[in-house]
């Protein structure tokens, strides 16, 4: 895929997530909004799993790296699915393992400087159609950027704030600083460490270790579920890390858990689940039965 393809696929996966945030509140969650919004989630599902394949085709990524950003691709659609209809609290992470999350993470980055920063400037991230304009646009979320830093030397207890900083790292590419930016999250968070924070921690922490979640990473889950029994992500991304391990029963048991929390009238949700319970199942030597 050329850089000119790449700039325009993002520039209209970007102009079209901004309308869905935006339409909503003027015109209310009305059924095309849902409808559109959804159609939108699954082709940047479909576009960023094309993509993941020829990457494993061309032998830029192993099997192992497929299979991980694979999982986390599908982590996403599901908790995009489910927020649609308003049963899972919004996350603004979006996990950063995979296309998908690079195509949804500026708009999203952008409001959330603004709500942290308080400047109008923050929000000046255009679309472009030239390159000067893109650059001016990169410089503009730069400098949004160093603001929030400015803000947060003199307001270092900002727990929001350090969670915003983590993720606008994480898009500029300076991955090895993301998971310290968490830490200092969390040490202010004390012990009302929110579970969100603890999962967008191990996801940073499961970057730095080549995408497996094994060691600390793996740790963040157990506390996000200590925290929060029923966390879908972290229930969802459980039974993948163990389903890697060869642990298909203990994998299957975080997906019965999870699917005993999650939407079943949502066929894209049922999918997703089912078809991760049925491969833990052909490895047990159990009968394919649905879980939802």
């Amino acid at each position: 895929m050329n850089s000119e393809m790449m700039f325009w696929s993002g520039t209209v996966t970007m102009v079209a997530i901004a309308l869905l945030f935006l339409l909503p509140a003027l015109l209310g969650r009305g059924k095309e909004v849902r409808i559109a919004r959804r159609e939108t989630n699954l082709a940047i599902f479909q576009q960023s799993l094309e993509e993941l394949k020829e990457d494993r085709r061309g032998g830029e990524i192993s099997e192992e790296q497929f299979d991980q950003a694979e999982a986390d691709l599908k982590r996403e659609l599901l908790a995009d699915l489910e927020g649609e209809d308003g049963k899972i609290e919004e996350s603004n992470s979006a996990g950063r393992l995979g296309a998908v999350v690079a195509l949804i993470i500026v708009p999203l980055i952008a409001f959330g400087l603004y709500g942290q920063i308080g400047t109008p400037e923050a929000l000046n991230v255009k679309m472009a159609s030239q390159a000067a304009e893109q650059k001016q646009s990169a410089q503009a979320f730069e400098d949004a950027i160093a603001q929030l830093e400015r803000k947060l030397e003199q307001n270092p207890d900002n727990v929001e704030g350090w969670m915003m900083l983590a993720k606008s790292y994480g898009y500029l590419g300076r991955d090895s600083e993301v998971a310290s930016l968490y830490e200092k999250a969390i040490k202010y968070a004390g012990d009302s460490v929110d579970p969100q924070l603890l999962m967008e921690y191990g996801e940073a922490l499961a970057d730095l270790n080549g995408g497996s979640w094994m060691g600390k990473p793996i740790d963040q889950l157990t506390r996000v579920l200590e925290l929060d029994p029923i966390n879908k992500d972290a229930l969802w991304v459980s039974g993948h890390v163990y389903f890697d391990l060869g642990k298909y029963e203990k994998a299957l048991g975080f997906w019965e858990r999870l699917a005993k929390v999650a939407p079943n009238d949502d066929p894209e949700i049922v999918q997703l689940i089912n078809e991760a319970a049925f491969s833990a199942q052909q490895q047990l030597g159990l009968e394919r039965t649905p879980l939802l």
